[in-house]
Formats: structure tokens, sequence, C-alpha cells
């Protein structure tokens, strides 16, 4: 089993090339495949997620890695994607609109 790797970064910080970081935040990535993680306090939200290697079949991986790993529950923001959704269901993560007014 791959380790998960957690990067850390401060609001205002240089994420990578494209991207700074908002708030603070983590990018938790195994397998080729990434997800952005913020705290808002009872919950971690997980705003993106990226593969790499899409049609990998590493997503269920990745996903127990990020709940073996995780202090709070899990929740994933506004998924447009019904494959997602299924594999989030069929772990019993959250998934939450970007409309919701608990949101940060």
């Amino acid at each position: 089993m791959s380790a998960l790797k957690i990067d850390r970064f401060k609001a205002g910080e240089r994420m990578d090339e494209l991207c700074t970081a908002g708030q603070d935040c983590e990018r938790w990535s195994a397998f080729g495949i990434q997800a952005d993680v913020f705290d808002d306090g009872t919950r971690l939200l997980v705003p993106m997620i990226v593969n790499d290697q899409p049609g990998s079949g590493r997503l269920d991986e990745f996903l127990d890695l990020m709940l073996a790993h995780s202090t709070k529950p899990l929740a994933f923001v506004t998924v447009l994607n019904a494959g997602l959704a299924r594999h989030l269901a069929a772990k019993g993560i959250s998934m939450v609109e970007a409309s919701d007014e608990s949101l940060p």
C-alpha cells in the first residue's frame, strides 16, 4: 500500500504553478491522485480531486487512505461526476453543495 503524502499550505502560499492557497489547507496525494483538503473545524472538506491517470482503478485505494488518515469526517464539495459520487457513497463519505450555508 502506498503512503499518503500530505503537503501543508498557509493562506497566500503557492500550492503549484497555477494555484495559491486562499486559506490554510493541505494537499493529500497518492497513486497519482491529489485532493485539496480544508478543515472547517468539524469536518475535512474536499473541494477538488484530480487523477493524473484516470481509469487506473486506484480511486478506492486513495479514498481508503484518506479515511485512514482523517481525524474528522470527510465531505466532498459539489461532486459533478456520477462515478465519483458512487465511490464516495460506497465508502460512506458525505457530499455537500458549495451553496450549503455551513461551508466557510
